[in-house]
């Protein structure tokens, strides 16, 4: 029975809610001598650590972050990220640019162990122990050390003689109740570390102003920084000589930092909390920046004073900011100090001065693991970031009457919204380094903050700020889990908040809220239902709502299968029942959360307002915007662009464009309709149809007003993209079109009283293709590549062809050889004598306006035989930048099978412009028979001009084949070299109901 007990016992404590009974944590104590040599960039150090185990466990080994050796090669954790990421920077620097740490000389209680990587990171060490670290004793470990300090890339660095000096020193891993951490240095994804006390005796010249964790210890340096302060008289130029040492001490903090620049300024303000702890708020910055950070001390103060007041008091007696060249965001938070990067506006820097100082509380006090678990960290902290920033410019009337910028207005839920609507997101309780980029920030930063937001107005505002203090009050200077937070909101609320940790934390399930019908119940009262249009089980606040105020609320929980009721007094009072009225919940649709009581439309309100806009609405927005257009016949065209695209996108979607032609006096004009699904078989689905209505000849033939043909296109898609990891480059997309082409054309009567030619328009004829297309690509930063397998045809031809893409990069960062392979086949199917007809749609080594049979490109002058707009051409099939257009049979046309080479490269020289050169090779059926010098290769190259990142192409080649170069000199008598210059236009690759992923291929 006793056994069975202690059993019994045993898996009790393993429970989460056990945790506190079996919490421990290891205590380090640092004692850190560092010179800092500013003529060569590096560190020299000794550093002595008092290690205590107060786990219950036997020690045989400690994990070190030598964090330094992340900046040491390009084979790091930190630059593998940084490079799947999309940032090259340090891939590329020099080796005089990169970092590292050595002279690591580890002695244990002053004896030699043994030491070595770990799984190949040179940024994660072992140091195996002599003898077992039994619980409740303590070891002294020590080493000498030298860091190289990189250029700023990321967190470690200098910019000349500027320094921000983190992540610098060896480190113990923390050991906790889930093992060893040991992590590898990451850009995205931040850190965990064992609390202790650090004294650090700096030495370097005496003219550095530093700002660093802990307190100054010598009088003479904080008389000296006293002479740095801004608007002081006292201000001095900072003209010492010499070196010094300073020195700082700090308790229950798990990291040191420190920032030294010889130009900072400070501003310095302080504050007394409730207790009497003074605390002093400075700001460390360059000359340059005075104006941008007057007043930032006061920001500290009020981010001090608010996040005391509300969650816990702060135990330090400074908290500081410096300005630096920051490269890992907008800011980085340590212990009593945080470095701030660039930021464009006083009310940008004041929301990161904000965040930046919050941490102290989210990371500095409660010191989570971020790399698991970064929401507990960034999203509670961004939460109050918002309710700070709200307050501060609540009470500042400059502030609280200035509009938000454009780039101020993506913060917030916006960045999870635009992710979550095309199913682009992840959930948020998962490793750091898992995130996509964009979604390192939306999700565990703005979706958790606004997650808190929706659990702060279910639990209510004072029974949340309870909640916090006790989370705080438990766990400050300790290392809290999810498992943790959830216990304590259990029992300050004694409400179950598994939606908000399962559905919220765990999963990546949207939110989706509608508002059902109402009817009068017998007894008067107004009975509201309400929808889930997802499968997320949380609660939904319903609401009376007279205007903007809200008369009576009530929660309703999972299922839902209790509807809202409201007294009869309450509706006739009320003009709406709303969903959320206050928008606390990060819905994904809103403009289905209002029911008008009074209305004859209860439930749709319609909005028509100028341009578009970003974020989520209440209303069924749609915009207009002038509308604009050229081409050689219709000449300008103006008008108007009725659409629906916003940010984020909806499912369904559309632009109309009609437009009035200048010069061919109709209308013309463009416009979609599409819709997007979500199925569980694949990413995305998309329903659609693209239509097209433009002039594209002109004959003024013997008459006073020209005429003009004009085609009119109509194409049903269905678009496929398959699912695919978050961080994976790779996408796989099946197109499927049915393209219907109306046209008229020219017929010439002679007219028998002037005996002359004139032009008629004869009726519409029609067209029919099918198309087939399936695109794989690797967008992978270093090598991307891509191919394409297209099937087009109708009930007179085939043709069907396979294209490859890869750019291989260079070792100089913007500067790649590109590679296009094509192989295309026809078949004709009506008969076996061609038809002239039906000749535009050969395969082609060179493609112009009249071989784009699917009237999928846009040419500026579709029939033009001479003449500049008669240059445009596209790099399809063949590709070649010459061709002979004039000629009744072009050279290089084939109705049985085609085959091209196509290779460009940057120049290795950096120029305003970017320039390539080309060379192009192709070769096709019976060549040899058909090409008049009896070559069996067609080939050009000479050099091309990018413009407006790739829309605009300009190609001027230098060499060409016999067979082109004869056709040049034969038809291009004068300024032959200009006459064989030709241009590309890539508008084609726009698609409009994709505004969210525009280029329809990938681009290199």
């Amino acid at each position: 029975m006793q056994k069975i007990f202690l059993f019994a016992a045993l898996c009790f404590a393993s429970l989460p809610g056990f945790s506190q009974s079996t919490y421990f944590q290891q205590s380090v104590q640092y004692d850190i001598d560092v010179t800092l040599d500013d003529q060569q960039h590096i560190l020299r150090a000794f550093e002595k650590i008092k290690y205590s185990n107060l786990s219950k466990d036997t020690l045989h080994e400690i994990y070190f972050h030598l964090w330094p050796n992340a900046y040491k090669n390009d084979r790091s954790a930190y630059t593998e990220q940084e490079v799947e990421n999309g940032k090259t920077d340090f891939y590329y620097s020099k080796d005089s640019s990169k970092g590292f740490i050595d002279s690591i000389d580890f002695r244990v209680n002053n004896e030699m162990v043994e030491t070595g990587y770990v799984n190949d990171h040179e940024d994660i060490l072992f140091v195996r122990l002599n003898a077992p670290l039994l619980p409740g004793q303590s070891i002294e470990i020590s080493t000498p050390f030298r860091v190289k300090i990189p250029t700023c890339f990321s967190r470690l660095g200098h910019t000349g003689q500027s320094y921000q000096i983190t992540q610098w020193y060896p480190k113990p891993a923390v050991y906790d109740t889930k093992g060893w951490h040991p992590m590898p240095y990451l850009n995205q994804g931040e850190f965990y570390s064992e609390y202790g006390s650090f004294i650090v005796r700096i030495h370097l010249p005496a003219n550095y102003v530093v700002a660093a964790t802990g307190d100054l210890q010598e009088k003479e340096e904080q008389a000296f920084l006293e002479t740095r302060i801004h608007d002081s008289i006292a201000k001095q130029n900072n003209t010492r000589t010499g070196n010094k040492t300073i020195t700082y001490k700090q308790d229950h903090v798990h990291d040191f930092a420190w920032i030294a620049d010889k130009d900072f300024e400070i501003e310095k303000q302080s504050i007394t909390l409730s207790s009497g702890r003074k605390v002093d708020c400075v700001s460390y910055f360059k000359p340059s920046n005075a104006v941008l950070y007057k007043g930032s001390s006061k920001i500290i103060v009020q981010t001090v004073q608010y996040l005391s007041d509300h969650v816990g008091e702060y135990p330090y007696s400074h908290a500081s900011v410096a300005d630096a060249s920051l490269i890992a965001g907008d800011g980085m938070e340590y212990p009593n100090v945080a470095i701030l990067g660039k930021t464009g506006s006083r009310s940008m820097l004041q929301t990161v001065i904000i965040h930046e100082v919050g941490h102290n509380w989210f990371y500095g006090l409660l010191g989570s693991n971020e790399r698991d678990h970064a929401w507990m960290d960034e999203g509670m902290n961004t939460f109050y970031e918002q309710a700070i920033d709200k307050h501060i410019k609540e009470g500042d009337s400059l502030l609280s009457n200035k509009r938000e910028s454009f780039s101020e207005s993506l913060n917030g839920a916006f960045i999870y919204q635009l992710m979550a609507k095309v199913h682009e997101d992840q959930p948020i309780d998962i490793h750091a380094g898992l995130f996509t980029s964009i979604n390192y920030g939306a999700i565990p930063y703005q979706k958790t903050g606004a997650m808190i937001k929706y659990l702060q107005a279910y639990l209510g505002k004072d029974t949340f700020e309870i909640v916090m203090k006790k989370y705080f009050q438990d766990w400050h200077f300790k290392h809290p889990y999810p498992e943790d937070f959830r216990n304590v909101i259990t029992k300050i609320s004694h409400k179950s908040c598994d939606w908000f940790f399962e559905d919220g934390l765990q999963t990546k399930k949207t939110i989706d809220f509608a508002i059902g019908r109402m009817h009068t119940a017998a007894d008067g009262n107004s009975i509201v239902k309400i929808k889930n249009r997802t499968s997320f089980r949380g609660p939904v606040e319903v609401s009376a709502c007279k205007g903007d105020s809200v008369l009576s609320a009530q929660w309703i929980e999972y299922p839902y299968t209790t509807p809202a009721q409201f007294s009869a007094d309450v509706k006739q009072k009320a003009n709406a029942f709303r969903i959320d009225p206050n928008e606390n919940i990060p819905e994904i649709k809103r403009s289905n959360n209002t029911l008008q009581i009074h209305a004859l439309i209860q439930r749709w309100k319609p909005a028509l307002r100028l341009g578009t806009s970003l974020g989520i609405s209440t209303k069924q927005k749609s915009y207009v915007l002038p509308g604009m257009g050229y081409n050689a016949y219709d000449g300008f065209q103006l008008g108007m662009i009725w659409h629906n695209l916003e940010l984020p996108n909806r499912k369904f979607q559309f632009a109309l464009m009609p437009l009035y032609a200048l010069d061919s006096k109709e209308i013309t004009g463009s416009g979609f309709v599409s819709y997007t699904s979500y199925p569980s078989f694949a990413k995305h689905v998309i329903f659609g149809i693209e239509s097209r209505s433009y002039h594209n000849a002109e004959s003024r033939v013997n008459i006073t007003r020209p005429m003009y043909t004009r085609y009119v296109k109509m194409a049903p898609f269905i678009e496929m993209e398959w699912k695919h990891t978050a961080r994976a480059p790779q996408r796989n997309q099946l197109k499927l079109r049915y393209i219907h082409l109306r046209q008229n054309a020219f017929y010439y009567t002679l007219n028998s009283t002037d005996s002359l030619f004139r032009p008629a328009l004869s009726g519409y004829s029609n067209r029919s293709f099918g198309q087939a297309r399936f695109i794989h690509t690797n967008k992978r930063t270093f090598n991307p590549f891509a191919y394409q397998l297209n099937v087009v045809g109708n009930h007179r031809m085939l043709k069907v062809s396979a294209e490859g893409q890869a750019k291989i990069d260079y070792l100089m960062k913007g500067k790649a050889f590109y590679v296009r392979a094509y192989a295309g086949s026809y078949i004709d199917w009506a008969s076996s004598t061609p038809v002239f007809a039906d000749r535009n749609q050969y395969l082609q080594t060179n493609s112009r306006a009249n071989n784009d049979i699917l009237f999928d490109e846009i040419y500026i002058g579709r029939n033009e035989q001479v003449g500049w707009m008669s240059k445009q051409i596209s790099t399809n099939e063949g590709g070649l930048k010459v061709g002979t257009p004039l000629l009744s049979t072009p050279v290089g046309q084939s109705n049985q099978w085609l085959s091209a080479l196509n290779l460009r490269s940057d120049l290795p020289i950096r120029m305003p412009l970017k320039i390539q050169v080309f060379f192009d090779a192709a070769t096709f059926a019976n060549a040899r028979l058909l090409n008049s010098s009896g070559n069996r290769y067609l080939y050009d190259a000479g050099l091309e001009c990018h413009l407006f990142g790739d829309m605009l192409i300009i190609y001027a080649p230098l060499l060409m084949s016999p067979d082109l170069r004869d056709y040049t000199k034969s038809v291009y008598t004068k300024n032959r070299f200009v006459e064989s210059m030709s241009f590309s236009l890539n508008l084609h690759k726009l698609s409009w109901y994709k505004t969210q992923n525009v280029l329809d291929l990938v681009k290199f």
